[in-house]
């Protein structure tokens, strides 16, 4: 495929091609979303769906050092998360989020919150504790209708809430220097590979929300 050059980035010979196609979307999100939340030390972050998206913010944000609360419904998601450094993880299928969440912060609620999941904005935003911020990323099947958010509750609390549509081309390399400073490989949350020609395989598997990111490689 032919593009202009000023539209490339030399990826460096430690990352592999997998990375740099992980980072060109997912990982440029991701990254760009903790950085607008300032995630750090001092948060206990809950992150609700983890997708590729969702397992990768649990990698980054244990990273950022940051207390990771995973939300899914998904048991096969919720392990991945666990192997990636997740602190809690909890099943919304089988148990309350926000409860289970404000059980875990001394009935606090977390400090930072992100939806990737498109169908939890308002458990993520309920989440919140008092000056909580929280970053709405998925779209999900029915986004079109949304939710209802009352003001009230949102002045009362003084809460944040932004949302995030994928990030600036700035944070290609500022996310390059991220992935080689702590010695990251994004292939981590890749669960399974398949080549071109079994990509209607490879989509059926995808469609039932139990992997991970999926990779074609040739």
């Amino acid at each position: 495929m032919l593009t202009r050059a000023v539209s490339c980035m030399k990826l460096p010979g430690e990352l592999s091609f997998i990375d740099g196609a992980i980072m060109a979307c997912t990982g440029g999100t991701v990254y760009h979303t903790l950085d607008r939340l300032n995630a750090g030390a001092n948060d206990t972050l809950a992150i609700y769906g983890i997708g590729p998206l969702g397992m990768c913010g649990v990698l980054f944000a244990k990273v950022m050092r940051a207390r990771v609360l995973a939300v899914d419904l998904s048991e096969e998601r919720l392990d991945a998360a666990r192997k990636l450094g997740a602190d809690e993880v909890i099943n919304a299928g089988k148990q309350d989020p926000v409860e289970v969440i404000r059980s875990l912060t001394d009935e606090k609620g977390a400090t930072k919150t992100i939806d990737f999941s498109g169908n939890a904005s308002g458990n993520a935003i309920s989440s919140l504790r008092f000056g909580g911020r929280a970053v709405l990323v998925g779209f999900g099947r029915d986004y079109t209708e949304g939710f209802q958010l009352k003001t009230r509750y949102v002045i009362t609390r003084n809460l944040t809430i932004m949302g995030n549509l994928v990030f600036p081309i700035d944070t290609c390399q500022r996310l390059t220097n991220f992935l080689l400073m702590h010695n990251i490989s994004l292939e981590n949350f890749v669960t399974h590979r398949f080549p071109l020609e079994k990509a209607s395989e490879a989509l059926k598997l995808f469609d039932t929300l139990k992997t991970g990111k999926i990779a074609f490689v040739w």
